[in-house]
């Protein structure tokens, strides 16, 4: 299993299950976020959502995360569309 360094992945709790599990635990290199693929759907919303904004409330800054979740689900569901009918 593949995690990054947030410090609850590193609890004794969790190597213990790991190893119960027969799981072996791979760790993401410091300062490598490129490489764990939840970071580049992070990007995105970063910049779709939050540069050059000015939100007056934590209301605003929802309405703008879902509203851009919505258009990139619709987005990505019509990638994969044509992409399947392609193939």
């Amino acid at each position: 299993m593949i995690l990054d360094n947030f410090s609850p992945h590193k609890r004794p709790e969790v190597a213990r299950w790991a190893r119960d599990n027969n799981v072996i635990l791979v760790w993401t290199p410091t300062n490598a976020s490129w490489i764990n693929h939840i970071e580049c759907q992070f990007t995105e919303l970063k910049r779709f959502v939050f540069t050059n904004s000015d939100y007056k409330s934590h209301k605003e800054v929802n309405t703008a995360i879902n509203d851009f979740l919505r258009y990139r689900n619709r987005r990505n569901a019509k990638h994969k569309k044509t992409y399947l009918n392609q193939h």
